[in-house]
């Protein structure tokens, strides 16, 4: 329990942290829409070998990196294993655990392209893979748990031409009014959402499942909708999987110099840091990348995952 001082901004942070749930729904339907977007058997070779550039090395390194971090703060350096090391590469112990998955998903790519068109298989394979999801079958880190929302966008992606004649046919003002909904409804979720550590129950995975699903339907319509606006956009989309790989150190210098700084001992302080934190982030790893890009470029090509 929180003192009275700090349930406010507690909440405030809850339903934001609840709300970026959306982010790992969102890169299984976008990397599998765009994967799939210009796909034919014939790609899947040389889709399958950029994907060792862009997923396999930036994946190993940064869990290399990830797991001397870890040893560092957490154990000792004599305690390094290779053993170890392994294990949480395979087993996707770090932040980069949807990078594992995904490179399934790649793997399996020319399986996909084939289930999209076979109807039954396709409906069939989503509806399992929800149901399994829903009784524990498929943990919430596993290929099972987002194979059906990876198969609605590979179908999105694969289908493309189809979505810009239904945006034709439906009128702007229809659009936003969507869109509005998704999002109230997104909220309410948030805000409810029963993100107990540990405890896991049919409820719990059904509500989850449905906040994913809904996500997934509300990207596919701002996408679909604001596909110009997004283009404006997309030399920044280029630096985003740096960006996640940097996060969580940059915010854990940024809160200790805060934290020497600040005493935080009200709500209005508490969530005027947190945003602080935030805007800070965002500004350091933007100027870090902008210098990279300048002066050490292939290095940051790298980094990027060859992006």
């Amino acid at each position: 329990m929180y003192s009275n001082e700090f349930i406010f901004a507690k909440n405030i942070e809850r339903l934001l942290y609840n709300l970026s749930e959306v982010a790992v729904p969102l890169f299984f339907f976008i990397s599998a829409y765009l994967y799939f977007f210009d796909f034919t058997g014939n790609l899947y070779a040389i889709k399958l070998k950029k994907r060792v550039y862009t997923l396999l090395i930036p994946y190993v390194f940064y869990n290399i990196i990830f797991y001397i971090e870890y040893i560092v703060m957490h154990k000792s350096i004599e305690q390094f294993n290779l053993i170890d090391l392994f294990d949480f590469i395979v087993l996707g112990k770090s932040v980069l655990w949807f990078m594992r998955e995904l490179i399934l998903f790649t793997i399996l790519g020319y399986v996909i392209w084939r289930i999209i068109d076979k109807k039954i298989i396709f409906l069939s394979s989503i509806c399992l893979s929800i149901i399994f999801s829903i009784f524990g079958f498929f943990p919430y880190k596993s290929i099972g748990y987002w194979w059906g929302i990876y198969l609605i966008g590979a179908y999105f992606g694969k289908n493309n031409y189809k979505l810009y004649k239904l945006e034709k046919n439906i009128e702007k003002k229809l659009t936003y009014r969507l869109i509005m909904m998704f999002l109230f409804i997104l909220i309410i979720l948030s805000f409810f959402m029963p993100n107990f550590k540990d405890v896991y129950n049919v409820f719990i995975n059904v509500y989850y499942l449905i906040f994913r699903y809904i996500c997934i339907l509300l990207i596919w319509i701002i996408v679909l909708f604001f596909n110009k606006k997004i283009q404006k956009i997309k030399g920044y989309m280029k630096c985003t999987f740096v960006s996640y790989c940097w996060h969580s150190t940059i915010i854990a210098v940024v809160q200790i110099l805060l934290n020497k700084v600040i005493h935080v001992n009200n709500s209005v302080l508490y969530i005027f840091t947190y945003f602080v934190t935030i805007i800070f982030t965002y500004l350091i790893i933007n100027m870090v990348y902008v210098l990279m890009k300048k002066h050490t470029p292939r290095l940051l090509y790298f980094l990027n995952g060859f992006r």
